[in-house]
């Protein structure tokens, strides 16, 4: 059992109070729904929250925001960024027609890892084409890296979207959270974390070392809830939720809506990043 599933056992065990009032009765295709929540897969509609339906609709995100790059060339090599040039070994091709959005050190982002789908050490690589293709790859040595260029043979539609991956280079500190995706909307989580009571928040914490509660959903990030246009996720109808055999592995902004990467758990296990897939969600 890894951290997060620990972590839904305290909740499902948790002597909650008032928990069937969560939620409203407003605008819902079935008029007897109180919300939505999302179970790992699908959105679904709640009837009554109880503790088992509010285990499912916690997960841990890992936030990867941070802070702008002056000078790249004064950046040691190896440290987790986003965008920008990145820090390849030598011998790594850079994958044709993709853009570069991020790398992680695996030092940084593990310990926030609740559901082991990332190698121990080294360092993972996101480069995408658009919102058509992308390039997940881990190196596992990263004890001799560069700070890279573009290649000549730029990006499709570099023109438009280059000089906004070069000047968005930020460092970053992941930080670990975990949050209810229950009764809110695409960011604001206010009311389902009011529902972790300052003991039941004791108890995560020490379930989730490093990590912290969080209300308010991040753009940028590991794992977590994808952002969808409009309802995209949806199940209308009624069912318990099925484990999901693909998860989010990382999911940034882009143009008016958000590229997701995915992969399957059972690829996760054995570390095959080659198998990620892209998706977009937005205008």
């Amino acid at each position: 059992m890894n951290q997060l599933e620990k972590a839904r056992e305290i909740v499902r065990a948790y002597a909650f109070k008032d928990l069937a009032e969560f939620g409203e009765k407003e605008g819902f295709i079935d008029e007897d729904a109180r919300g939505w929540y999302w179970d790992g897969d699908r959105s679904r509609m709640f009837f009554e929250m109880d503790a088992d339906t509010l285990a499912h609709a916690m997960h841990t995100y890992v936030e990867v925001e941070g802070a702008e790059i002056s000078d790249e060339k004064k950046l040691k090599l190896g440290t987790s960024k986003l965008c920008g040039l990145p820090h390849l070994p030598k011998s790594m091709k850079w994958p044709e027609g993709h853009y570069f959005l991020a790398q992680l050190a695996l030092a940084d982002v593990k310990p926030f890892d609740a559901e082991d789908l990332l190698p121990d050490r080294g360092m993972l690589y996101f480069f995408f084409a658009g919102a058509e293709d992308c390039s997940v790859i881990h190196v596992e040595d990263a004890s001799s890296l560069e700070l890279r260029d573009y290649p000549d043979d730029k990006p499709e539609n570099a023109e438009y979207y280059l000089e906004k991956f070069l000047e968005r280079a930020c460092r970053v500190t992941p930080k670990g959270k975990y949050i209810f995706y229950a009764g809110g909307d695409a960011y604001d989580y206010k009311k389902s974390a009011a529902l972790v009571t300052k003991d039941l928040r004791a108890k995560l914490d020490k379930a989730l070392p490093g990590f912290s509660l969080s209300n308010w959903d991040a753009d940028t990030r590991l794992f977590g809830r994808p952002h969808f246009w409009q309802g995209e996720d949806e199940e209308i109808r009624k069912g318990k939720p099925k484990p999901s055999k693909n998860a989010l592995l990382f999911e940034d902004e882009f143009g008016e809506g958000h590229v997701h990467f995915w992969i399957e758990r059972k690829h996760a296990a054995k570390r095959d990043y080659s198998k990620c897939w892209l998706t977009y969600s937005g205008t």
